[in-house]
């Protein structure tokens, strides 16, 4: 049987998620991760440890014990591979002659194992708003929420 782009978004989705738990050694409550898919390619990824969201730059800021590789290269393989999977996901969209999301938001509940996906396929970012910009509103958005 051929595979449904629900499919292929499934096992890509899996995919980034491990990649994030791989970059934070599985020490996380959640991953969040942000993708923007307009024109350019842009991921961004952080985590809620311990209910503190942090950003994966800023990991050993939480850790008395400075364990995590927050080096520049550990960061771009790690956003690379993630772009790899976006780039996939818009190939399996052209395959089955559908829409790329313009933005696509994850939130992997890593305790309970939950997914939150949200999908956007209207234009985000403007000369006004940039995709990082939209990421860094996220970020703190989701801060508020954990931190009240």
């Amino acid at each position: 049987m051929e595979k449904t782009l629900e499919d292929y978004f499934s096992e890509l989705q899996a995919d980034m998620i491990a990649v994030c738990m791989a970059y934070v050694k599985g020490n996380a409550d959640k991953i969040y991760i942000y993708c923007s898919y307009e024109g350019m390619i842009l991921v961004d990824f952080f985590y809620c440890i311990n209910n503190k969201l942090v950003k994966k730059h800023k990991l050993n800021d939480i850790s008395p014990y400075a364990e995590y590789d927050l080096s520049i290269e550990h960061q771009k393989t790690t956003s690379n591979k993630l772009l790899e999977d976006i780039k996939n996901m818009a190939i399996a969209c052209q395959t089955h002659k559908c829409n790329m999301p313009t933005e696509i938001k994850i939130i992997y509940d890593v305790i309970t194992k939950d997914i939150h996906l949200e999908y956007k396929y209207e234009i985000q970012y403007t000369a006004k708003m940039a995709a990082y910009e939209i990421s860094e509103k996220w970020f703190k958005e989701n801060e508020r929420l954990i931190h009240g």
